[in-house]
């Protein structure tokens, strides 16, 4: 068959025979042999079909232009064939601030999905118009004056750097300074020039800036706004190449949930996600994420099936990993539900020692009985039953007849002292529940009752009753006994030094904002009291009833962007809301607890609009809303936008 891919692809080595170049370049020359030969076959392989249909050859068969059948589908397509799609239909680049278009938005993706892509779209090419209204009385290096890379250098150039991935990459990733996209850009002109491409000539054109443009600030959200650690950094970085690539191709990725890039990026983000590597099952994912990569860089070259494959290889690895999470969840749950209910418990049985025995006098050792014993016996029934129980009016009656008897001994009024060993089941009761049983529990018993007799006998000068006056603290409300996240550490930071609480009143972005919430996972509490003294300072009216009840209709595991410290955001689902105190509970990507809030906390942070409702659970698809969100505020604040640059 002579004209045959075969054919062809041995005459192309035949021509190549004999130079020694570099890999990139006999890459960038098969790329440049297939263009060229495209041209020429097509008018040829036109009149074949022809004289093959008119000679009873598949005579129905229709066999479309070599530009048709390379108009790419909703699934996969590249940046080359953006001339094809009517002007209408494609959005303005926004490489600084041009006309010319970028990547056309095809058929792929609900209209959600094609919002946000033209938003992004926009908002980068405001972004970039304001970037360069602001350098312009500022001495900066010139426009490039010749044409852009074509599609098929580009993707050589990017070829070239996914094999030799630069360092700045990384670096840029991890310094949390600096723009991803600047330096993305900076390393194709250098590779351009690597393969011998004039510099006036290595710059990209405006639908491959764009795309890089995108990937840049996708991957900045990602390592700067998602919790990634900074043990899952570096596989993030090994992402970039690759994804730049893709995009390059198909920029229909950013409007397409479902492309196979994406796909692969949400399953690597999945698997990073908070993953600090302490555990050996947390590693062992880590590994299989390195292995995907690697995986990955080696076989995509023009075609996004390894995408697709590697995908479904590392999720079917994720299986336990996804179990776990569910299971840990739910232990969070279960763990944050007991608490409060033992705060329940305890409050109930502070109401009946307030009641009790505030302001009465007694001696030591009933006091301890009462006040340590009796209490903790009372805050176990009242966990398992119910205040009108006959355990519970047990429970309480078991230090009705001490109070009694040291009312008589306190009045100078004879005790029947026969009658007190009668008393011995019941104490014994409740000191077993607080493990205090046998030998143990006879010698307190004895206490009591001797010091209770020799106060009787003796009175105040009693040197074994050691009379004193009971003094317990004040009372805590009911609503006040479920502490928020927040509220803890508010009080670790009302105990800390008078010289760490004299800050600013504003957070480090120059807005008012809210404090701290994550209690961090080790020992170590950062606890930023400027941000809370800030959000004292503020003195705002509470929240209405509306915004309480926008906050408390939230639905479950939704995915919720909050404050983490005066300059940092966390992303968190809501994974838990208590029956009892009506506080919400906030898990990790690992399923870990990471905040406990009230909803007038929730009320106050969307006021202040440091909430961000993510509609999906996927994290590129979160990360292209950060994305949004921190567009806009760029575009909105000069002194962003010139950070930016």
């Amino acid at each position: 068959m002579p004209l045959s891919a075969d054919v062809m692809a041995t005459a192309a080595s035949a021509g190549i025979q004999g130079f020694d170049v570099e890999p990139a370049i006999r890459g960038l020359a098969f790329r440049h042999f297939e263009e060229a030969l495209e041209t020429a076959l097509q008018p040829l392989l036109k009149d074949l079909n022809g004289w093959l249909a008119a000679a009873g050859v598949l005579p129905h068969l229709v066999v479309p232009d070599v530009e048709e059948r390379r108009r790419p589908s909703a699934k996969s397509g590249s940046a080359e064939d953006d001339a094809d799609d009517p002007p209408e239909t494609r959005p303005a680049a926004a490489a600084g601030g041009g006309t010319e278009p970028a990547p056309a938005a095809r058929a792929g993706g609900g209209p959600e999905d094609r919002a946000m892509f033209q938003t992004l779209v926009g908002l980068l090419q405001n972004l970039n118009a304001q970037r360069a209204q602001s350098q312009g009385g500022v001495a900066a290096a010139p426009p490039p004056t010749g044409k852009p890379l074509e599609s098929v250098q580009t993707l050589s150039v990017l070829d070239m750097l996914q094999r030799e991935p630069p360092p700045d990459v990384l670096a840029a990733l991890g310094s949390g300074g600096g723009s991803l996209a600047e330096v993305l850009k900076r390393q194709v002109a250098q590779g351009a020039q690597r393969l011998g491409i004039d510099k006036d000539e290595s710059h990209l054109g405006p639908a491959e800036e764009t795309a890089v443009d995108l990937v840049g600030n996708l991957f900045d959200v990602m390592a700067r706004e998602r919790p990634y650690g900074e043990v899952a950094k570096p596989l993030l970085g090994r992402m970039v190449m690759p994804f730049t690539k893709a995009a390059v191709m198909d920029p229909e990725l950013f409007a397409q949930p479902e492309h196979p890039a994406r796909k692969l990026l949400n399953t690597v983000s999945e698997a990073c996600e908070d993953n600090l590597g302490e555990s050996a099952q947390d590693r062992e994912l880590l590994g299989h994420v390195e292995h995907a990569i690697e995986q990955l860089n080696v076989q995509f070259e023009n075609d996004l099936a390894p995408f697709e494959s590697i995908e479904k290889t590392l999720s079917g690895q994720m299986v336990s990993h996804r179990r776990r999470v569910g299971l840990a969840e739910r232990r969070e749950a279960e763990a944050q539900r007991g608490q409060e209910r033992l705060e329940l418990a305890r409050g109930r049985a502070s109401d009946v020692l307030q009641s009790c025995l505030n302001g009465r006098e007694m001696p030591a050792p009933i006091r301890d009985f009462l006040v340590g014993h009796w209490q903790h016996h009372l805050t176990m029934v009242a966990l398992r039953q119910a205040e009108d129980s006959p355990a519970w009016r047990e429970a309480v009656a078991v230090a009705r007849p001490w109070l009694d008897y040291c009312d008589m001994a306190s009045l100078g009024e004879p005790l029947p002292f026969a009658r007190l060993d009668s008393l011995r089941p019941t104490t014994e009761v409740a000191l077993a529940s607080s493990g205090v049983h046998g030998q143990a529990a006879d010698l307190v018993f004895d206490g009591m009752r001797r010091a209770l007799v020799d106060w009787s006998e003796h009175g105040d000068a009693s040197p074994i009753a050691a009379v004193e006056k009971v003094e317990l603290p004040p009372a805590v409300p009911p609503e006040a006994r479920f502490k928020t996240t927040m509220q803890q550490l508010a009080e670790e930071s009302a105990a800390a030094p008078a010289a760490a609480l004299a800050v600013a009143s504003s957070t480090g972005d120059g807005t008012a904002g809210p404090a701290p919430l994550m209690k961090p996972a080790d020992s170590k509490r950062a606890a930023p009291v400027d941000a809370l003294q800030a959000l004292l300072a503020e003195k705002q009216d509470p929240p209405t009833e509306e915004e309480l009840a926008e906050m408390r209709a939230l639905p479950m595991n939704v995915w919720l962007q909050l404050p983490k410290s005066a300059n940092e955001l966390q992303v968190v689902k809501l994974s838990w809301v208590s029956g009892i105190s009506g506080l919400m509970m906030f898990v990790n990507r690992r399923g870990a607890r990471v905040l406990v809030a009230s909803p007038a906390e929730m009320a106050v942070w969307k006021r202040q609009g440091r909430l961000l409702l993510f509609e999906r659970n996927a994290p590129v698809d979160q990360a292209m809303v950060q994305v949004v969100d921190r567009l806009r505020r760029q575009v909105s604040s000069p002194d962003l936008v010139a950070a930016a640059g």
